[in-house]
C-alpha cells in the first residue's frame, strides 16, 4: 500500500507522487482525494493524460473513476506528454490537469503529478490530500461527473506552430537532427513535429517498451546516452536531443557527442535571443546553477535564483515577471508558452534560435557557441538513503557543518561557501538520494572540494 501515514509527512516538500508500490486502489484513492480538493476549491472538470508505463492506462482508469465519484468533469486525452496535458489544461478550459507518469524514475515507478490552474498542487497541498484519503474525508457528490475523450494531439501541434512561427523552421536549413524518444508518448505524434522543418531526423527509442530498453528513462544518465552519442557520431549530426519519460525534460548534446549541462543550455537560450533579437531577458536559474554561468550572461540578461524544482521555478518565474526559467536537470519554462513544463516546445524554440544562428555567422555550431562561456569545473555526487532517513542525514550535515565551523546558507539545502568555489548539499524531492553539487573557481581546487565532501560524509 502506497497511501499512508509516512507519506503524508515524506511529501511535505514534494512536486508530485511517485513510488514503486503504488497500487490500482491507491490511483482511485488518489482521484477521490484529488477530487475532493478540487470540488472543496469550487473546480468542476480536469484534463488528464498518462505516459507509457506498464500501468499507467490502469492507473489513470482507476483515478478517473474517483475523480467522477467526486462530481468532477474530467476530460481524457490518453496517452501523452505532461506539455500537451498542461496545454490541453488551458485551450479546453479545465480547471486543473493531471498526468499519470513518474517521469524519469525507474520502470517499476508510478506517478501522478498535478496542476490547479497554472499552479503545480504540490507540497503542503498534496499532504493535505493524503491525509483526507487516510482519513476518508471525501466529497460525497449527488450526481458523477461526465467523462469525454478528446484527441488533442492535433490541437497542441497547430498552437506549437502559432507560437513559433513555423515560417522559421520552413526556411531551408541543412541541420542533421539525432533524437532519442525514450520510448515517450511523444513518439504518438513526433513524424507531425518533424513536418516542421526540412531536417535531416535520426531516431532511437520511438517504439512503446515499458522497460525504457533496461533503463531509467533519464536522459542525464549517462551509460543511456551512449546509443545517441554514437548515432551523432555516426551521422555527423550538428545536435542531439533527449527526452525524459514524459517529456517536460530535454538534455542535448553538441556536434563532438558533449552533454551540454543544463545551465549552459539555460545560458544559451539567453545568448542567442540577445544576438537575434538584442532584447535583455529577465531569467529564472536554479540554486544548483553554476556562478560563473550566470555571471557570464548578467551583461543581456537579469537573473533571479529559485529553489531546486518545477513547482518553485513556476512560482518564480511569475513573481518575477520573467521570460523564462531553467534548472539544472534539464526543465525549462517559457512565460509565452503558458508557463507549462513542455520539454518539446523548449526544443522546438532551441532548434528555431539555432537555425537562425547558423543562418547570421558562418560555419557556426554548438561547440563554437559554447566558447561564449566561461570554463566551469564541477561536480555531482549523492548519496543513496531512504526517504525516512533523508532528514536525520541532513540534520546530521549541518552539525558537522556548525563543528567545522563552516560558512554555509539554507536557500535550499545547505550551500557550503569557500574562497575557490561552493557546495550544495540538498535533499532530493524526487528520488531516495542525498544530492551534493560543487563549483570551483579552477581545476586545482578540485581535489581540495571531493576532500571536503568526503571529509562530511566520513561522519554520517
Amino acid at each position: 500500500m502506497f497511501l499512508n501515514n509516512t507519506l503524508k509527512y515524506n511529501i511535505k516538500k514534494a512536486y508530485d507522487l511517485r513510488g514503486s508500490n503504488i497500487t490500482a486502489k491507491d490511483s482511485y484513492l488518489i482521484g477521490k482525494g484529488f477530487g475532493s480538493c478540487l470540488k472543496e476549491n469550487d473546480k468542476k472538470n480536469l484534463v488528464i493524460g498518462y505516459d507509457r508505463r506498464l500501468n499507467s492506462r490502469k492507473f489513470a482508469k482507476n483515478f478517473i473513476k474517483g475523480v467522477l465519484e467526486s462530481g468532477i468533469n474530467v476530460v481524457c486525452v490518453n496517452e501523452t506528454t505532461t506539455g500537451c496535458v498542461q496545454i490541453a489544461q488551458i485551450l479546453l478550459k479545465c480547471d486543473a490537469s493531471v498526468v499519470v507518469t513518474a517521469s524519469h524514475n525507474p520502470a517499476n515507478y508510478h506517478g501522478f503529478k498535478f496542476f490547479i490552474g497554472q499552479e503545480a498542487f504540490s507540497g503542503e497541498n498534496l499532504s493535505y490530500m493524503i491525509e483526507k484519503i487516510l482519513a476518508h474525508k471525501f466529497v460525497h457528490s449527488k450526481t458523477c461527473g461526465k467523462l469525454k475523450y478528446v484527441d488533442f494531439y492535433a490541437d497542441y501541434i497547430e498552437k506549437l506552430e502559432e507560437v513559433l512561427k513555423e515560417e522559421e523552421f520552413c526556411k531551408s536549413n541543412n541541420l542533421t537532427i539525432c533524437w532519442d524518444l525514450m520510448n515517450s508518448p511523444i513518439a504518438n505524434f513526433f513524424h507531425k513535429i518533424t513536418a516542421f522543418f526540412p531536417a535531416k531526423h535520426y531516431v532511437l527509442n520511438f517504439q512503446s517498451d515499458p522497460e525504457f530498453s533496461g533503463y531509467a528513462p533519464d536522459p542525464t544518465y549517462e551509460p543511456r546516452m551512449i546509443k545517441l552519442q554514437k548515432l551523432i557520431k555516426e551521422k555527423k549530426a550538428d545536435i542531439g536531443i533527449a527526452f525524459d519519460g514524459d517529456c517536460d525534460r530535454i538534455v542535448l548534446f553538441t556536434e563532438n557527442q558533449e552533454m551540454i549541462a543544463g545551465d549552459k543550455l539555460l545560458g544559451l537560450f539567453l545568448y542567442f535571443k540577445n544576438v537575434l533579437t538584442q532584447y535583455d531577458s529577465k531569467c529564472v536559474w536554479d540554486s544548483k546553477s553554476s556562478v560563473k554561468i550566470i555571471e557570464a550572461c548578467n551583461g543581456f540578461s537579469k537573473s533571479f535564483i529559485s529553489l531546486i524544482g518545477h513547482s518553485n521555478m513556476h512560482a518564480a518565474i511569475k513573481e518575477n515577471n520573467a521570460d523564462i526559467a531553467g534548472e539544472f536537470s534539464g526543465h525549462y519554462v517559457f512565460k509565452d508558452w503558458f508557463y507549462a513544463n513542455d520539454g518539446l516546445f523548449a526544443v522546438l524554440k532551441f532548434l528555431q534560435y539555432f537555425i537562425l544562428m547558423k543562418k547570421k555567422i558562418k560555419n557556426y555550431s554548438l561547440t563554437k557557441a559554447l566558447e561564449f562561456f566561461p570554463e566551469v569545473y564541477s561536480f555531482q555526487e549523492s548519496i543513496i538513503c531512504s526517504g525516512e532517513l533523508k532528514e536525520e542525514i541532513m540534520n546530521k550535515i549541518q552539525i558537522i557543518m556548525d563543528r567545522k565551523l563552516l560558512t554555509y546558507t539554507k536557500f535550499d539545502g545547505f550551500k557550503i561557501i569557500y574562497p575557490y568555489g561552493w557546495i550544495l548539499i540538498r535533499s532530493s524531492n524526487t528520488e531516495n538520494k542525498i544530492r551534493i553539487s560543487a563549483e570551483v573557481a579552477s581545476q586545482n581546487f578540485l581535489i581540495t572540494l571531493k576532500e571536503e565532501i568526503d571529509s562530511i560524509v566520513s561522519y554520517l
